[in-house]
């Protein structure tokens, strides 16, 4: 007698009737029969089967959400999208143009908030809690490595993107991980991301998939051994539409799936790549979360996904396309010049036409051009009403949207003390944004140790203001336990003209630039710039002595350096070294240092003449007759 299937078996076929490995499995059980949730407790070779029956029912389980992020997407995009699958996410339906909004306030305050939040490019420096002087010198690499490894990866790109979707959808998601010898990130899009409603009610599921469509030449390339289960796989995702047209392109579902290990000590964390007919890679997985950052607009009491912007808005949203459904259907049928024409009159149809000093001819009561109202007052001032509450609720005022300042806001601390209120709605989603850079920096460092144990001449190389240059991993070596990462603002300067003049001139006052920096910068809006400018004698003196402290080889001071200044700084940099307990050939180094710069200045001072003769004056010839003065 054939076994009943098990609730999860019967949902996963009628869910997905062309996945024919999932039939199979159902109908030839193996291991028992059972599909098993805990499919990291499988063996390697039939854990595709399980995960592939997990993940659909999940999908199916949730199909409300694919829903509603499909009408999310509606909104941002003002069209009447038919799908995210592939050939279905550029195409809108026959009457999306006639349904159109054109008052998308979703879009407006969705546009707004990310120009205010996600266009800084914060960077990430390292700080020590004391330390060594060597300890201070790798945390300055490590900073330096940092930043270049954001830039090289397109950090801020991406993170600019993850944010939108988070506004949009309420939750973006950023990949980070390894591509060969190098670190990389991605956008990745919401719907790829499967977690169990259940497991994830207090926000942290145990396990995580990710599904993604992939060429089938460039997973052959990646799993050279696994090509024949690869070529035979069907095109698209299971289900979907777009399985039944012909593409150029081949690609086919991938799982990518994470399984937290239960314990510090537990062995069941593993990370499993699998298609529809294969296992491709199974292998174990000992940190202690996903390589995804994921950023919320806002947080549900309860669960994984967040609340977007979009999701705030969606009933004034509807509202509003209502009202202009209304207004336009009013316009087209009253707002329309009509004739009122006596009866009995005689009057020529054809004299009323659109002829410039026509004549018209009637006997009895003249003709009247009469145009109705369309609609009240009162409903056009509703609309309004709607438009601008839905900036309210977001946080986000109009004349944001619009790129414009509040009348009589002209002085650069008004108009900063008006951006520090406006922007206080924005504290929450902008501290997790910040603190999402934090952690993709902490990510970084982790990838980076783990590549140096496979290249051990692991670098990059960082682009300065006016040069290249390369750090190797070789020369930080740190560990978490001794520093922390910080996040500082890439710029100084306001982008308001009024603001920019504002803040040079306190800068000015303050005796920290000069006339010339100041003027620069009123037309330049990058600060670094002109402080390395203005510090370029510092910088340099200081980039000797570091040089000296890591090469523990000696540098004389130059007769183009400030000698004054070297003594300033070599003083200062000699009596941290020495409290930091540098060794005592470095700190040689710097008395060394010090009293060079001292022969310096003693040789640019003008020597007193050496003969007397010439040293002393004649005196002056003296007479009774002329009175001294």
């Amino acid at each position: 007698m054939a076994k009943k299937p098990s609730k999860i078996e019967e949902k996963v076929v009628a869910y997905d009737p062309k996945a024919k490995v999932i039939e199979e499995y159902v109908n030839q059980p193996a291991n028992g029969g059972t599909i098993k949730s805990q499919w990291w407790k499988v063996e390697p070779e039939n854990q595709f089967k399980h995960i592939a029956a997990v993940t659909n029912s999940i999908i199916e389980s949730q199909s409300y959400r694919q829903m509603m992020n499909l009408r999310y997407a509606r909104l941002y995009a003002n069209q009447d999208l038919q799908g995210f699958g592939m050939g279905m996410y550029d195409r809108v339906t026959a009457t999306s143009i006639q349904n159109r909004a054109s008052y998308n306030v979703v879009k407006a305050c969705v546009d707004s908030a990310a120009a205010k939040i996600a266009k800084q490019r914060p960077r990430i420096v390292a700080l020590t809690n004391g330390g060594s002087w060597n300890l201070q010198q790798r945390s300055k690499k490590l900073s330096k490595y940092i930043g270049g490894l954001f830039n090289n990866m397109n950090a801020y790109s991406e993170m600019s993107k993850v944010f939108v979707d988070a506004c949009v959808f309420g939750t973006g998601a950023l990949k980070v991980f390894q591509d060969g010898e190098t670190v990389k990130c991605e956008r990745v899009f919401i719907n790829e991301i499967v977690v169990d409603d259940a497991e994830s009610i207090y926000g942290q599921p145990r396990q995580l998939h990710q599904i993604k469509y992939i060429s089938r030449d460039v997973l052959i390339n990646m799993f050279p051994e696994h090509a024949e289960k690869i070529i035979s796989a069907s095109s698209g995702m299971p289900g979907d539409a777009s399985t039944t047209t012909s593409y150029a392109a081949d690609y086919i579902t991938v799982r990518e799936s994470w399984h937290l290990k239960s314990g510090k000590n537990a062995t069941d964390g593993v990370k499993v790549i699998s298609i529809e007919n294969c296992t491709l890679d199974s292998q174990p997985y000992n940190k202690d979360d996903f390589p995804f950052l994921f950023l919320k607009w806002s947080r549900r009491l309860l669960g994984f996904f967040g609340v977007g912007i979009a999701e705030e808005l969606i009933g004034l949203q509807i509202e509003i396309n209502k009202l202009l459904r209304d207004i336009q259907s009013a316009q087209n049928l009253a707002c329309v010049p009509r004739v009122l024409i006596e009866s009995g009159s005689s009057v020529v149809e054809d004299h009323i036409n659109n002829k410039i000093g026509s004549i018209i001819k009637y006997t009895g009561t003249a003709p009247t051009i009469v145009t109705a109202n369309a609609m009240p007052t009162e409903l056009y001032n509703f609309l309004e009403t709607l438009y601008q509450k839905a900036f309210q609720i977001t946080g986000i005022s109009q004349l944001s949207a619009s790129s414009q300042k509040p009348a009589g806001l002209n002085s650069g601390v008004a108009l900063r003390e008006y951006q520090d209120i406006e922007t206080e709605r924005f504290s929450l989603v902008s501290q997790a944004y910040e603190d999402m850079f934090i952690e993709l920096g902490n990510r970084c460092i982790d990838l980076s140790k783990e590549l140096s144990e496979i290249n051990p001449k692991l670098s990059i190389n960082v682009v300065g203001s006016q040069l290249v240059e390369e750090i190797s991993w070789s020369e930080i070596q740190v560990s978490k336990d001794q520093f922390i990462l910080q996040l500082y603002p890439a710029s100084l300067l306001p982008t308001q003209p009024a603001g920019r003049l504002q803040r040079v001139q306190e800068l000015l006052q303050a005796g920290m630039i000069n006339q010339t920096t100041a003027k620069s910068l009123l037309d330049m809006p990058d600060l670094d710039d002109a402080m390395d400018n203005e510090l370029a004698a510092y910088n340099d003196i200081h980039a000797v002595i570091e040089w000296m402290m890591e090469k523990n080889e000696y540098s004389a001071p130059e007769p183009f350096m400030n000698p004054e200044l070297c003594i300033q700084i070599g003083n200062s940099q000699y009596l941290r070294a020495k409290t930091s307990g540098v060794e005592e050939e470095k700190l040689e180094l710097l008395r060394r240092f010090i009293e060079d710069s001292a022969q310096l200045i003693k040789l640019a001072t003008p020597q007193q003449p050496t003969n007397p003769a010439l040293a002393v004056p004649e005196a002056l010839p003296t007479s009774d007759l002329i009175p001294q003065a």
